[in-house]
């Protein structure tokens, strides 16, 4: 899979491949994270489509069979009352719908061309035959089509770029136009085009491999969860405004960005964990070397609307609020509830900006341990970072494991007359990285 972008956001250019562990290292602001918010905006605008687009169609389509068959109902013609059944709304429905959600275009025609065969060798009158073949016909054509699709995927999009980055996806420093390309393989799957920060054009071919995405941006988001349940994000209600407020019920209900609500209701699903479960045994493996390097273990109190540390103090263990656990503990805990909630796979992404920003140099080297493991269970990861820590910790524990050949470093540089920045990969100039992000300390030391 690969991304390919211009003028979105800070980046000018950027052409990044995901096939299983992938850094973008660079300084602030030089659009690490466009990258990954990019991705997400992506990812979840598909996951959204699908849903809203084949819960309209399926209405649709019950609709167009409820019509039909009281249409025939209507008829008193005796070799009526004997087809009658096959175009039963909830039976019919049922056997369209498995089809639909397969995407089985053969086996939805043959259904269909099953009843026009049954009403062309009926004893019906030719107007009537050609009245209810024509409504066959036309759900048939609404059923295989792909054309409606595009509206859903745009609003989806449109939505998921708002949610993510307001209303400025477009380059401020540039005239022209932003191009988001997603490719899998040497299939072109999806070409955006953003003029002034309105989505203007899209092409795609196919769905995406990706079902679900994951961002981290902050352990502080731990300690949010009540104020970002009740929080409202653009994806979950179209018609919310940039900056608006609405009240349900009388209460005031602020925006976020739907990476936040989609984490929170994530890690909350952690609560059905269960240690002696069926759960994949390298996934509890790893849930237990996050609790030993924590020294502990966080879980989600649904009666107390928190995530509770269950910190190991000697001999006894106490139970600590979020507000009050060691921001580091909530970096390695996200982690570790992601885990314990069972939604991380091979066709999930998981995003993580930044995690050195409340990490310690040596628990840094410990979080990019645990991310490489999650890597080696198949899982892809796209890292952001500043730190020559996690950078060195990447490069170190990914050479050592099985996806040295899945993991692709890139550097985030911004261009001489600083109009934006440009992202393209390293993976054999890693020394060129090292320096630029280590010149800063350097310099004081020799000062």
């Amino acid at each position: 899979m690969s991304l390919q972008l211009r003028d979105v956001g800070l980046i000018s250019y950027a052409d990044i491949e995901f096939n299983g562990l992938t850094i973008i290292a660079g300084e602030n602001d030089t659009g690490k994270s466009t990258v990954g918010k990019t991705m997400f905006s992506i990812i979840k605008a598909f996951s959204r489509y699908e849903q809203d687009f084949n819960e309209d169609k399926k209405r649709t389509i019950f609709n167009t069979l409820d019509n039909i068959f009281f249409k025939l109902r209507r008829l008193s013609d005796n070799e009526i009352l004997d087809i009658r059944d096959e175009f039963y709304p909830p039976k019919l429905m049922k056997e369209l719908e498995l089809h639909l959600d397969l995407m089985n275009v053969e086996a939805i025609e043959n259904t269909l061309n099953y009843r026009i065969y049954l009403i062309e060798k009926s004893n019906l009158n030719e107007s009537d035959k050609n009245l209810i073949i024509n409504r066959i016909e036309e759900l048939k054509s609404k059923m295989v089509g792909l054309s409606e699709k595009k509206d859903y995927i745009k609003r989806a999009l449109k939505l998921a770029f708002m949610s993510e980055f307001g209303q400025e996806v477009s380059n401020k420093f540039s005239n022209q136009k932003a191009v988001v390309k997603y490719n899998e393989g040497l299939d072109s799957i999806l070409e955006v085009t953003i003029e002034q920060n309105n989505l203007k054009d899209l092409t795609y071919n196919n769905l995406l491999y990706f079902n679900d995405v994951t961002y981290i941006e902050t352990p502080l988001v731990l300690q949010m969860y009540d104020l970002i349940s009740r929080s409202s994000a653009f994806l979950e209600d179209e018609e919310i405004s940039p900056g608006s407020i609405r009240r349900v019920r009388g209460i005031a209900r602020p925006t976020v960005p739907f990476h936040m609500k989609d984490i929170i209701n994530k890690m909350a699903n952690s609560l059905y964990y269960n240690e002696l479960d069926e759960t994949d045994d390298n996934i509890k493996q790893l849930v237990n070397s996050i609790n030993n390097i924590i020294n502990g273990e966080v879980s989600f109190d649904k009666k107390k609307r928190d995530f509770l540390y269950r910190k190991k103090f000697g001999e006894k263990y106490v139970n600590v609020k979020s507000t009050n656990v060691a921001t580091g503990v909530k970096a390695f805990s996200i982690l570790q509830l992601l885990l314990k909630a069972d939604i991380l796979n091979e066709r999930s992404l998981l995003i993580i900006d930044e995690p050195e920003i409340h990490l310690h140099p040596k628990w840094q080297v410990e979080y990019c341990k645990i991310i490489v493991e999650i890597v080696e269970r198949g899982i892809p990861v796209l890292v952001t970072s500043h730190s020559p820590y996690i950078l060195q910790a990447l490069k170190v524990f990914s050479s050592k494991s099985d996806v040295k050949s899945k993991t692709n470093f890139y550097f985030a540089e911004r261009e001489p007359e600083g109009t934006g920045s440009v992202v393209y990969n390293v993976n054999n100039d890693l020394n060129k990285v090292f320096k630029k992000l280590s010149d800063p300390l350097q310099n004081l030391v020799w000062e």
